[in-house]
């Protein structure tokens, strides 16, 4: 299942990047795999502490975003087809449910657009469930795994530190009237790897960038710059009838009590909250990397479901639903024909260095086969090539209009078309390449090291990936023994 779903993405994910549409996050992950494996010097910190680091770890052993694309979307809902397969609920709603899982647009759009959102979407529902099953039965694996799974979180997306006061909140109640002790050590249990996870990254972000809080503060500029997710109401109407199992799954928040449990309520409401906070704070999530998580907590939560007739009727509308218009996204899901265009008169012009701000164009670097090449911004290099391009680079590539490029900022006169010492090239949309007039000799790049990243990552990328997969492997197999078996 695992090699045809995997197959199965990989071809539809060409296919919309042949028509010129893919991700530009999924660019920038692949662009600093490259680098941290392929730059001039390939250095680990090319990756950027400031970034979550899930995503851009899973990029490296195949730093092409297809590739990765595929291969790791067709693990998270081959796992997840497997769990939903293997549950206690009704019948229908097993099948349904995998249908849904394979079939439905929300998760054949993030199995070939977003593997993070797809990924972050899996782990909170699974955190979600296992606090749902620590309340059910008061086992405290579950909880365990939930808090550990919550803080995996944290490294794909920040912002799921802000969840914890309502993860924590909803296990506490669930003890606060026997003990408080008990429950201090139930909200400990549930935040500690979290909290851990989170002063861990401020220690490396302090050591590698000097700045404990830069990722931080690096996320408060990203969202500051993003357009918010604007939906018409055609989108609002689907996207609460997409949502419709998960309205349908809050029966399992009072599994096996006559009344609501205000604990099970506020746990099983976390996937709701994660969506209310990334549209207030401006995330990047498409509209199905918001409803992707209330969807899995659904199924996964379906288990403990007693009448299966409401989940049967939510599960098909919103299945129907999935199909009705074209998804909302903010800007950063864009046609690329034009970085494309431009890796292709860079490939066609392979005799010298190429300057340019990869804040900007990341895309052409990502597109380019040879990442050395380049002259970025994180080369001790790049603000001396800046002040004298001529001495440095054979093309410089500016984008006029764009105030955040640094190259075009230091000069102002290629919004005329005119360079120093540089010839107009050729102009692709409102981007610009120029050409020197006299080619070199250059400056050359920073002495190479004794060994590099590169190296030393092909020489144990193989069995590093092998072992990764069968840690992986047994983890999952573990916790489907322990929870998957045993019934709500």
């Amino acid at each position: 299942m695992f090699a045809a779903l995997a197959a199965a993405y990989y071809v539809l994910a060409w296919r919309l990047f042949a028509r010129g549409f893919v991700s530009l996050d999924l660019l920038a992950l692949a662009e600093k795999a490259l680098l941290a494996t392929r730059g001039a010097p390939p250095r680990l910190v090319n990756l950027g502490f400031a970034s979550p680091p899930i995503p851009l770890a899973l990029m490296l052993p195949f730093p092409n975003p297809i590739v990765t694309q595929a291969i790791v979307s067709a693990a998270i809902i081959a796992a997840l087809v497997v769990f939903v397969a293997r549950s206690e609920a009704d019948r229908f709603v097993r099948g349904l449910g995998v249908l849904y899982l394979i079939g439905s647009p929300v998760f054949v759009y993030l199995a070939t657009r977003d593997y993070a959102s797809l990924l972050l979407g899996a782990l909170l529902a699974a955190a979600t469930y296992g606090a749902l099953r620590f309340l059910e039965d008061r086992y405290s694996l579950p909880l365990f795994l939930a808090g550990t799974i919550l803080g995996s979180a944290f490294f794909i997306e920040y912002r799921c530190l802000l969840l914890l006061p309502v993860f924590a909140g909803g296990v506490a109640l669930s003890a606060l009237r026997r003990s408080r002790s008990e429950a201090l050590g139930l909200m400990l249990t549930i935040t500690l790897p979290s909290l851990f996870f989170a002063l861990s990254w401020m220690y490396i972000n302090w050591i590698f960038l000097g700045d404990p809080l830069l990722f931080v503060r690096v996320q408060e500029k990203v969202f500051a710059s993003r357009a918010p997710l604007v939906v018409d109401p055609l989108t609002i109407g689907r996207g609460l009838l997409i949502a419709l199992p998960y309205v349908a799954g809050l029966g399992c928040a009072a599994a096996g009590e006559k009344r609501w449990s205000l604990s099970r309520l506020c746990v099983y409401l976390v996937p709701l909250w994660f969506a209310a906070i990334e549209l207030v704070t401006r995330g990047a999530r498409p509209e199905f990397g918001l409803l992707a998580p209330l969807i899995l907590t659904s199924l996964m939560a379906a288990r403990s479901l007693r009448d299966a007739v409401p989940m049967r009727l939510a599960l098909l509308a919103g299945f129907a639903a999935s199909f009705l218009g074209t998804p909302a996204a903010p800007p950063g899901v864009a046609n690329i024909g034009d970085f494309r265009a431009l890796a292709n008169v860079l490939a066609g012009h392979p005799d010298g260095p190429v300057l340019l701000d990869d804040g900007i164009f990341y895309p052409v670097v990502a597109f380019s086969s040879d990442t050395r090449r380049f002259i970025l911004p994180y080369q001790a290099r790049f603000r001396a090539a800046i002040e004298a391009p001529g001495s440095f680079a054979r093309y410089v590539v500016v984008a006029p209009n764009d105030p955040n490029d640094q190259v075009a900022a230091a000069h102002p006169s290629v919004a005329r078309g005119v360079l120093n010492g540089f010839e107009l090239l050729d102009s692709v949309g409102p981007y610009r390449v120029f050409r020197a007039r006299e080619a070199g000799p250059y400056h050359s790049p920073e002495t190479p090291q004794r060994w590099t990243f590169r190296e030393s990552w092909e020489a144990v990328r193989l069995p590093v990936t092998v072992v990764l997969a069968i840690l992986v492997l047994a983890v999952a197999s573990y916790a489907w023994r322990r929870l998957a078996v045993r019934p709500l």
